[in-house]
């Protein structure tokens, strides 16, 4: 057995907290899951979502890049009887529209699960969701939509859809 010096122990014990400790407090960005150089999440805010814009009877996906397409827009989907028009910068940013079309019953609605940058395309994921046959849906004329406001970009966009049907068991 080698001979050590009896505070060698407490100093690698004491050693070892104020390290993990540092980690703790200073350290917890260098932990987090980072995203490739090729691949960006791109921030989004929801300006409106609902089951309300009568206006739409097709499903239809808009990019919005002017106060006046806008304006547009908000008259196409609700015939002028929608929610005030939420404020967006068009000169640092866009919008995009999702709308699921109008459908004869409730239990439809449409969701952007996110947005993300990748090899020069903006990807949009959306979310689509059904009510199954063991679904209990009221005879009404709903029209899911959402609409978001992203950072303005040149990318094109791809869109990935989703379809979920809720069993309703």
């Amino acid at each position: 057995m080698h001979k050590h010096s009896p505070l060698l122990f407490p100093a690698l014990i004491l050693i070892g907290i104020v390290l993990g400790g540092s980690l703790y407090i200073f350290g917890g960005s260098l932990f987090e899951p980072t995203t490739s150089s090729s691949t960006r999440a791109a921030g989004f805010a929801v300006l409106a979502e609902g089951t309300d814009a009568l206006g739409v009877s097709q499903r239809a996906h808009f990019r919005i890049k002017s106060a006046d397409e806008y304006e547009t827009l908000w008259q196409f989907m609700f015939s002028g009887e929608g929610p005030p028009l939420p404020v967006v910068d068009f000169s640092e940013e866009e919008v995009l529209a999702v709308l699921n079309g109008s459908h004869s019953t409730t239990g439809f609605s449409v969701r952007v699960v996110s947005i993300e940058h990748r090899s020069g395309v903006r990807s949009i994921v959306i979310e689509r969701t059904e009510p199954g046959a063991a679904c209990a849906v009221a005879s009404q004329i709903t029209s899911p939509y959402i609409v978001v406001r992203v950072p303005a970009s040149t990318l094109p966009i791809e869109r990935i859809e989703q379809t979920i049907v809720n069993p309703c068991l």
